[in-house]
C-alpha cells in the first residue's frame, strides 16, 4: 500500500497532524521477505525522515514468544508504539525501568532489578478496566506482562562490554527477575508473568534521570531535541513568552 508507505513523507504534520497518533509498520506476515521487498520498504523509511513506516516480523515475534515456554505463540502478535513489548490483539505494556550508574556493581545491578520487577508485578495486579472490553483484562489477567528493562546501559562497565562475562552477568539479572516475578506472583495467588525482561528506547527517561538512553552510547555533550506544540496550548504560550 503506497499510500500507507508514504503517509509521513515529507512534511506531513502541516496538512495532516493527526497521523502523529499513529505509529505505521509494514508487517511480515509468515516469512521472511524477500531482499528486494526489504530494500524498498527501507528505502523508504529512510527517505521519509520520520522513522517510518515501520517493518514488524510478526513470525519473527511468534517465535520468540515461544522461548520462554510460558506464552502462547499461537496470536496474531503486535506491539507496542516503540515494539520492545509483544503483545496480544487488545493487551497492555507494563514497564518498569532500572537506570544503570557508572558505579554499579552486580549486586547494585541485581536490587535494582528486584525492585523494579516487584514494582512490575504488584502493577500487573492492576487489570479493572471499566471503559474498555472485557478482552483487554482477559489478555492481561492471563499473561500479567512484565517489562523491566535497563537504561544507561553504556554508562557502566558491567553493562557496556568492555569488562568479560557480559553474557553472564545479563543472564544473572534477567535470572534475578524472573525468580523475583515467580516468589511475588505466588504469594499475589497470580499467575507468574509469561514475560518479564526487555529492552526499551528510554529516550524520555535518560533525558530525566540523565543517563545514556537503553543501549545507545552518549554520542554528544548536548542534544537538539524538537518539540511541536500548539500556540494556543498554554504552555506553549508560557516558552514563547
Amino acid at each position: 500500500d503506497d499510500r500507507m508507505r508514504g503517509a509521513k513523507n515529507g512534511e506531513w504534520w502541516g496538512m495532516n497532524s493527526q497521523r502523529a497518533l499513529s505509529n505505521n509498520s509494514y508487517v511480515a506476515q509468515r516469512e521472511r521477505p524477500t531482499l528486494g521487498t526489504f530494500i524498498d520498504e527501507w528505502k523508504s523509511l529512510y527517505e521519509s525522515k520520520s522513522g517510518e513506516r515501520g517493518v514488524f516480523s510478526r513470525y519473527g515475534a511468534q517465535a520468540q514468544a515461544k522461548k520462554t515456554e510460558r506464552r502462547d505463540p499461537d496470536h496474531d502478535f503486535g506491539t507496542n508504539p516503540c515494539s520492545e513489548i509483544i503483545l496480544r490483539n487488545r493487551e497492555f505494556c507494563n514497564l518498569s525501568e532500572v537506570v544503570v550508574r557508572e558505579q554499579d556493581t552486580l549486586a547494585s545491578l541485581k536490587q535494582k532489578v528486584r525492585l523494579a520487577t516487584i514494582l512490575g508485578t504488584f502493577q500487573s495486579t492492576l487489570t479493572t478496566f471499566k471503559y474498555i472490553s472485557k478482552e483487554w483484562a482477559k489478555n492481561c489477567k492471563e499473561e500479567r506482562l512484565l517489562g523491566v528493562s535497563l537504561t544507561g546501559i553504556m554508562d557502566s562497565v558491567m553493562t557496556n562490554g568492555t569488562e568479560p562475562g557480559l553474557e553472564k552477568r545479563l543472564d544473572t539479572l534477567r535470572k534475578v527477575a524472573v525468580a523475583t516475578n515467580k516468589e511475588l506472583a505466588a504469594e499475589l495467588k497470580i499467575p507468574q508473568s509469561a514475560s518479564v525482561t526487555c529492552v526499551k528506547p528510554s529516550g524520555t527517561v535518560s533525558n530525566l534521570v540523565n543517563s545514556a538512553s537503553g543501549i545507545h552510547a552518549r554520542h554528544a555533550e548536548y542534544y537538539v531535541r524538537t518539540v511541536r506544540a500548539d500556540k494556543q496550548d498554554p504552555l506553549a504560550k508560557f516558552m514563547i513568552e
